[in-house]
């Protein structure tokens, strides 16, 4: 058997684009904030870089509160007999109704904010989420999607992704999700750069995101 091979690679690490959003015109996704992918004693091992995106999640979600733009939530639920755990051996997690499950509280929704379920990474595939932008008039090319959340290698990229293939404008602070190190962070950047994604994904920061104003024309990203 061939020894495996190290190869070196310099990839560069995104700059942070400011944006203005129209608050009318703006919706922020919280993929997977839930017990057991960021807090301590859940099934996996824990890592502070998937709690440390809380802080930043929770003052981009006071702001959006606090402008008029709609939240929606995406909560990760699995059953026993679930093909992931019965037949490809991952270890159960989410399992519906325990708390490892539940939305942490510092991002409880409130009433009126939906909830979507999946039961896979793919926030789109056999939920309600399409109908639920549908039901709000969240529709594409006019409104932007800022999505945070976790991981960034496979529940938020998979929304990121969803929204963008289906003419979205989308908004990725990069210190509202993570990977299991900086390193791999940067590796997932690597996608959102590239001309297959950049055209409407912008990479920036919470901090960043202002919501104030509208937009100048429909269908535009405006960056300060």
């Amino acid at each position: 058997m061939d020894e495996p091979q190290e190869i070196s690679v310099k990839l560069p690490v995104p700059e942070a684009k400011p944006v203005a959003l129209d608050p009318a015109r703006t919706v922020l996704v919280i993929v997977d904030m839930q017990y057991d992918h960021c807090k301590p004693n859940g099934p996996k091992p824990y890592n502070p870089r998937r709690e440390a995106v809380i802080a930043p999640i929770h003052d981009l979600l006071q702001r959006c509160r606090a402008g008029g733009a709609p939240v929606i939530y995406v909560q990760s639920l699995r059953d026993p007999d679930d093909p992931e755990f019965a037949v490809f051996g991952t270890r159960p997690y989410v399992l519906r109704g325990t708390h490892g499950a539940d939305i942490v509280d510092e991002l409880a929704p409130l009433p009126g904010e939906p909830v979507i379920e999946k039961n896979s990474h793919d926030p789109f595939r056999g939920t309600a989420l399409e109908r639920v932008l549908a039901e709000r008039g969240i529709v594409p090319i006019d409104w932007t999607v800022i999505v945070a959340g976790l991981g960034l290698a496979n529940c938020v990229g998979c929304a990121i992704a969803g929204f963008s293939v289906r003419n979205y404008w989308v908004v990725v602070p990069m210190d509202c999700t993570a990977s299991r190190a900086w390193e791999d962070d940067v590796v997932q950047y690597q996608r959102w750069m590239g001309s297959a994604w950049s055209h409407n994904v912008t990479l920036t920061r919470s901090e960043l995101v202002t919501l104030a104003g509208a937009r100048q024309g429909a269908g535009t990203l405006a960056q300060a």
